[in-house]
């Protein structure tokens, strides 16, 4: 997963987020990666974010890309504030994130194991003394649950089915959570200054696209 983010800046840095993103994309398709999603946060046309879901040896493909890039645009500074103060320099973020591998495949029957267990705990004469608690595990996950609620095997293997389910929903749900909390943390704190490229605004046949500067000595020069 890789995740383009301007922060909290202007509509100008997310003009910059949308060019970048497609410049990316199109970096990773001419190195043979499958873009197999793009997913937007906040207003397509001044997105805050873009995640991209890409298949194939991602880390070789993206080199050169990770980190903080600048937009030097002072054409777009004058015109949001006059004066000699007018802002020239917007900064966005490229980092790569990996995705949790938790699966969300439908669960199958041929994935779990089922075993009969002895009922446990107090009861006396009112526990069933045959193997008609349960025990089943979601082999590709390795989640297991006990079932020892219902006097009868089918039931509590039906129970135990419904509980995989559950369990396996939550587990998802977490490493959501997390994934989410990953690229807010990042949104926030990336560094805004010492940039790994300077891209300038180019008119093209669909409006503007971004063309790398050849300005270098800007690069050690940028800052917040």
């Amino acid at each position: 997963m890789i995740v383009i983010t301007s922060g909290t800046g202007p509509l100008a840095v997310r003009t910059f987020v949308r060019l970048l993103c497609a410049k990316l994309t199109e970096a990773l398709e001419k190195k043979g990666m499958e873009v197999l999603s793009e997913a937007v946060s906040g207003d397509p046309n001044y997105p805050r974010s873009m995640t991209l879901h890409v298949a194939g040896q991602v880390p070789f493909a993206v080199v050169g890309w990770l980190g903080t890039h600048a937009l030097y645009a002072p054409e777009l500074g004058r015109a949001r504030s006059k004066g000699s103060k007018a802002r020239s320099r917007w900064f966005a973020g490229i980092e790569m994130m990996a995705v949790p591998t938790v699966d969300r495949a439908p669960i199958r029957e041929q994935d779990i194991r089922f075993e009969a267990i002895r009922s446990r705990g107090p009861g006396g004469q009112h526990i069933n003394k045959r193997a008609t608690a349960v025990r089943a595990t979601h082999l590709p996950s390795q989640t297991t649950v006990r079932v020892d609620t219902h006097r009868s095997r089918q039931q509590n293997q039906t129970l135990a089915l419904r509980l995989l389910q559950q369990a396996l929903t939550a587990k998802h749900q977490e490493a959501d959570t997390l994934q989410e909390h990953r690229k807010h943390k990042y949104h926030h704190q990336f560094e805004r200054g010492n940039p790994i490229a300077v891209w300038r605004l180019a008119a093209s046949m669909d409006g503007i696209e971004l063309q790398e500067s050849v300005l270098g000595s800007l690069l050690g020069s940028l800052s917040t």
